[in-house]
């Protein structure tokens, strides 16, 4: 399966920005997917897998349950930080219709709003 998660609204390096600005992104970005989308957004991907001290305490604040950098996946395990978790990244462009998931037995109990089709960018 999947879920949809947050990515910040204008891709930002996270290591070059501050604190107020970051948190502006992800606030912003969770309330326009969960707008869109029907259903709360709890997960969050660090743009270009970059990370810094700091972004777990923003990313609780804002609300997040998890997050995920780029690549192995392999090295996740229970013990690990969930605001540093692995991920298989998606490279390629990808579309998804949103209808035809919403019939599927793997998706979750809230549905986006049907009939939409979502590019994924990796």
């Amino acid at each position: 399966g999947f879920e949809f998660g947050s990515h910040t609204v204008s891709h930002l390096d996270v290591r070059k920005a501050d604190d107020e600005q970051i948190y502006a992104e992800l606030t912003q970005s969770k309330a326009a997917l969960e707008e869109e989308l029907g259903q709360e957004v709890g997960s969050f991907a660090y743009p270009c897998g970059y990370f810094r001290p700091g972004l777990p305490e923003l990313l609780e604040r804002a609300g997040y349950r998890c997050a995920v950098l780029a690549g192995g996946h392999r090295d996740n395990h229970a013990g690990r930080d969930r605001f540093t978790l692995r991920r298989i990244p998606v490279w390629a462009e990808v579309t998804i219709d949103i209808k035809r998931m919403a019939k599927s037995p793997l998706r979750r109990a809230a549905d986006p709003k049907p009939g939409k089709t979502v590019p994924l960018l990796g």
